[in-house]
C-alpha cells in the first residue's frame, strides 16, 4: 500500500506538470510519464465522466477538473483490476440508460446521456472519443504578453502549427480489446453469419454482400432502434 502522504504529494506533483502543460488533456492522460495505467477506452470514459474535452489544455484546465480526471482515473482502473474487465459505467447510469451498457463513449455513435452523436478524431496516432454537447471545449482568454518581453519576429521564421483533426461522427467497430453486449451492436458490427441469422429471424432474405445484408437489416430495425431513443430521450 502507498502512504496517503506520499500519494498526495505524487498527485501534487501531477498537477503541477499539468497544469504547465501545452499539451491537451487527452495526450497527457496517455502519456504513461505523466497518467501511469489509462490506455485508449479508458482515456475517453475518464474524460466523459469528468465532462473535459479532450483537447482541453492542460495549464487550461482548473484544479477542480484536474481533480475529477485523477479521481476518475483511480476509480476506474480500480474497478478494471477487480473486475478483470473494462466496466466504466456507473450502476446507476447502467439502469437508467442501459440494459447491458459498458461503456459510455468508446467506440458509441450516441451519448447515453444527452442521445447527441459521438464525435471521434486522432489525438497523436490515437482515436479520441467524445460528446461535444456533454464535454465542450473552453475557450480559454489567453494573457497579453508583456511589452517589455514582446519582440517582433520575422514572418518566415515562425513556426506553423499543425492543424488539429476536424472530429467526425464515430463508424462503430467490433473491438477486440472490449466486448459489447449483443443488444448494443449495430448492423455493420455484425458477422456476415450472425447478419444472415437476424434477418432470417425477421423473414427477410439472406442473400447478397454484406453491405447488402447490413443496409437490409439497418431498414429493418431502424425504426426500433429510433423508437427506443426517443423513449430514452424522454
Amino acid at each position: 500500500r502507498v502512504c496517503p502522504r506520499r500519494r498526495l504529494t505524487q498527485v501534487e506533483r501531477l498537477w503541477r506538470k499539468v497544469s504547465k502543460s501545452k499539451k491537451s488533456i487527452g495526450a497527457l492522460i496517455m502519456d504513461q510519464s505523466c497518467f501511469c495505467g489509462p490506455g485508449n477506452i479508458y482515456r475517453a470514459e475518464i474524460l466523459f465522466k469528468a465532462r473535459i474535452h479532450p483537447d482541453q489544455l492542460g495549464k487550461d484546465l482548473s484544479r477542480a477538473e484536474f481533480d475529477k480526471v485523477w479521481r476518475h482515473s483511480v476509480e476506474l482502473l480500480q474497478r478494471g483490476f477487480r473486475e478483470g474487465s473494462i466496466l466504466t459505467v456507473d450502476p446507476a447510469d447502467d439502469a437508467r440508460y442501459g440494459p447491458d451498457l459498458r461503456r459510455y463513449v468508446y467506440n458509441k455513435s450516441r451519448c447515453p446521456i444527452c442521445r447527441g452523436p459521438v464525435m471521434s478524431w486522432d489525438i497523436q496516432t490515437r482515436t479520441a472519443y467524445a460528446c461535444l454537447a456533454c464535454q465542450p471545449l473552453r475557450t480559454v482568454q489567453e494573457a497579453p504578453p508583456s511589452p517589455k518581453k514582446s519582440k517582433k519576429r520575422p514572418a518566415a521564421s515562425t513556426p506553423t502549427k499543425a492543424k488539429k483533426a476536424k472530429p467526425t461522427p464515430v463508424k462503430r467497430f467490433r473491438s477486440h480489446c472490449v466486448e459489447d453486449a449483443a443488444s448494443d451492436m449495430s448492423p455493420e458490427m455484425l458477422t456476415v453469419k450472425e447478419l444472415k441469422a437476424k434477418l432470417k429471424a425477421h423473414g427477410a432474405p439472406t442473400d447478397g454482400l454484406k453491405s447488402v445484408l447490413v443496409a437490409r437489416l439497418t431498414a429493418l430495425v431502424e425504426p426500433t432502434m429510433r423508437s427506443a431513443e426517443d423513449a430514452a430521450a424522454d
